[in-house]
């Protein structure tokens, strides 16, 4: 379970501060390759969480 830092900076008034159209998000994980990066052709790191 995530610690839901996103919900928390939303509550003390992110967007209210620096007001934005979208919000785009990446999720990061170490990979054995110095300054690389991977890709998936399907889902990675995905979730549906409903906020239980």
């Amino acid at each position: 379970m995530g610690k839901a830092g996103a919900l928390k900076m939303i509550e003390d008034g992110l967007f209210e501060r620096f007001p934005c159209e979208a919000v785009f998000a990446l999720h990061n994980f170490a990979i054995p390759t110095v300054g690389g990066f991977a890709l998936n052709h399907a889902a990675l790191m995905a979730s549906s969480n409903t906020g239980a």
